[in-house]
């Protein structure tokens, strides 16, 4: 077997149809100049 090349993320224009499920629990931290998001852990038990 020899070896063959291939790209992992092909470039071109992003087509996936994205829409937006909730902002729950995701922020904006700002520590200095520096813009952080945070997500708050979920668990869920059974």
């Amino acid at each position: 077997m020899s070896f063959q090349y291939h790209p992992l993320f092909p470039l071109g224009k992003d087509t996936t149809p994205y829409r937006k499920l909730t902002s729950d629990g995701v922020r904006v931290e700002t520590f200095g100049p520096h813009a952080f998001l945070r997500v708050e852990a979920f668990w869920q038990s059974s």
